[in-house]
């Protein structure tokens, strides 16, 4: 037993911390973690791969609209650079339906019905409809 109080005793005294000043020290290291976090979140959305990407001059797709034909099947209208592409989208692949070349930016809704409209009057030698 004198031995155990013996080696308490060796044992380098660390100085005396209250339960409160561990939790408060604790907490304030959490939150800069939390910040560091939340600033590294912020550069990358402000100043990640898709704004360099715009920076220099490439567009980003932009989908006029989606019609939807079945489960899992649908019809899209994408907008990239000049050109207006009309996608066939299945679960397996992707098909290009058509193309049109687009001089305005029409307003959102009203560009996947244009489009289509427009595709359809003008018709494809070969389909088979």
């Amino acid at each position: 037993m004198a031995d155990a109080a013996n080696a308490t005793a060796a044992l380098p005294h660390i100085g005396d911390t209250s339960l409160l000043g561990s939790v408060l020290s604790m907490a304030a290291a959490l939150s800069l973690v939390l910040a560091l976090i939340f600033v590294g979140f912020y550069l990358v959305r402000r100043f990640g791969p898709a704004t360099l990407t715009r920076a220099r001059g490439g567009a980003a797709p932009a989908l006029l609209g989606r019609l939807f034909l079945g489960n899992r099947q649908s019809v899209a209208v994408v907008r990239v650079l000049d050109k207006t592409l009309i996608l066939g989208v299945t679960e397996q692949q992707i098909s290009l339906l058509g193309e049109a070349e687009t001089t305005d930016a029409p307003a959102q809704g009203a560009g996947f019905a244009r489009v289509l409209d427009e595709q359809g009057r003008t018709g494809s030698s070969d389909d088979p409809a």
